[in-house]
């Protein structure tokens, strides 16, 4: 029995700065294949990039916007 693939994505996200809308490239490493998925069903995945666009101050939202590109880098165990 073969696990699910693992992917390095490439995505454009969204998020919101001191007022200012910004747009910005950033990857994320999932189980998951669409953006919406991976916003609504991988909190590890969007948690490591709010770390990465906020710092670990306080968290107002990412969201990813499309994805660029995808690549299989392995399966999970189960």
């Amino acid at each position: 029995m073969l696990g699910r693939p693992i992917y390095y994505m490439q995505v454009t996200i969204s998020y919101q700065k001191k007022k200012n809308k910004i747009k910005k490239k950033s990857w994320v490493v999932t189980t998951k294949e669409t953006a919406r998925d991976i916003m609504l069903h991988d909190k590890k995945s969007m948690t490591s990039l709010e770390n990465r666009v906020y710092g670990s101050s306080a968290k107002k939202g990412v969201v990813i916007i499309k994805i660029d590109s995808k690549k299989v880098i392995g399966e999970t165990n189960h």
